[in-house]
């Protein structure tokens, strides 16, 4: 595999995991949390963003075990919020999938 493709890979996976943080945010703008959950949301939200800059910045294939790391904390604390009642079950089931999909594909990069 090229370091092109390698380096889109990573990029696009660290751009999926700042959106997947933001999730949160436009859950809690919507009013869709309650508001005991508001708070931790809020702050988490932000976090896979800012998390993901400083791993961008390593090379493409130091970045790898990082982003992989990063999408499995990312659905944990999705899960953990499904387990909360916060998100519905289609949801998880769609994030059960895309997360497998998209930790596989850093796997393929990385053993490439």
């Amino acid at each position: 595999m090229g370091i092109y493709a390698l380096s889109l890979g990573t990029i696009y996976a660290g751009i999926i995991i700042a959106f997947i943080g933001a999730l949160h945010w436009g859950a809690v703008v919507r009013d869709d949390a309650p508001k005991s959950q508001q708070t931790w949301r809020l702050i988490w939200s932000v976090l896979p963003a800012l998390a993901v800059v400083p791993v961008l910045m390593l090379s493409p294939f130091l970045r790898l075990p990082f982003l992989i790391i990063g999408l499995l904390i990312c659905w944990a604390v999705d899960f953990y919020a499904y387990r909360n009642a916060i998100w519905p079950k289609w949801f998880m089931q769609l994030r059960h999938g895309l997360t497998s999909v998209a930790v596989l594909s850093l796997i393929t990069l990385y053993s490439a």
